[in-house]
């Protein structure tokens, strides 16, 4: 859609290097944004025009973005650690879903975005605690996946016609054991 290729120049103006039009990418959605729970996630034009998404609406327009600038990118994550995530030795569950991003840094690998914890206040300043790292209660359980098929009892659902809150359930449960620290 047009309105998606024209925000895909107009954040990174005329920036050639790649952490700097990530940046500016960034920076850009969270002008555009303002974060608010939706009961689906909409494709990136609908985002922009609306001015309102969730973590995987903010992952969907900075993909986007990036991708229409020649940016490597994936979608992480799939939920957060619970309330008293610092917690060991009993049974979790994740009390919500998340998603955010990696990009790839030629020379260097896959580097963590966060999707939009830092948007915190309208115009910013933004602050830059997540643009390359994540708050240390982040769980990953997977990169890059996609809903091929939902099916009900083995019948075939339209996903569309599924709230987010009933794709998003989460059946995990892990228990921290202890801190992995690097002592080296």
């Amino acid at each position: 859609k047009e309105i998606v290729i024209q925000a895909a120049k107009d954040a990174v103006l005329q920036e050639k290097n790649i952490l700097r039009q990530l940046l500016n990418i960034r920076n850009y959605v969270y002008d555009q944004l303002s974060y608010g729970v939706t009961a689906k996630i909409d494709t990136p034009d609908i985002v922009l025009e609306r001015g309102v998404g969730s973590c995987g609406e903010y992952v969907g327009l900075l993909l986007a973005l990036a991708r229409l600038n020649n940016i490597g990118c994936r979608t992480v994550g799939r939920y957060k650690c619970p309330a008293f995530a610092d917690r060991k030795g009993v049974p979790l569950e994740p009390e919500f879903n998340h998603v955010w991003l990696e990009f790839y840094l030629p020379g260097f690998g896959w580097v963590p975005m966060e999707s939009n914890p830092d948007d915190l206040q309208e115009g910013g300043p933004y602050p830059l605690r997540f643009f390359m790292g994540l708050a240390w209660y982040h769980v990953e359980i997977g990169k890059g996946i996609k809903f091929e098929t939902l099916k009900n009892k083995g019948i075939p659902v339209n996903k569309e016609k599924v709230s987010i809150g009933n794709l998003a359930i989460n059946h995990v449960r892990f228990t921290i054991l202890e801190e992995l620290l690097n002592n080296e």
